[in-house]
């Protein structure tokens, strides 16, 4: 299997930032249950915290593919 830091891509702490992100929005999503089953365990923060590390996370991806970009480009 071919993954990411075979290609180098990214970076792997990226890799990590967007697993992270994704994780902790999907702690968010226990509003969702907690609605239909009462005491379900929940974080306030979820939301806004998992959804601006995915923000900030989509960012640092597009500026790497930028400079990746670059690069190619240098090297034709």
């Amino acid at each position: 299997m071919i993954s990411q830091h075979t290609l180098n891509i990214t970076s792997r702490w990226v890799s990590y930032l967007g697993l992270l992100a994704s994780v902790i929005y999907l702690l968010a999503q226990g509003d969702l249950f907690a609605t239909v089953m009462p005491g379900f365990p929940t974080w306030e923060l979820a939301g806004l915290v998992g959804s601006t590390l995915w923000l900030v996370w989509l960012l640092i991806l597009g500026v790497q593919f930028r400079r990746l970009n670059e690069i190619a480009v240098q090297k034709a």
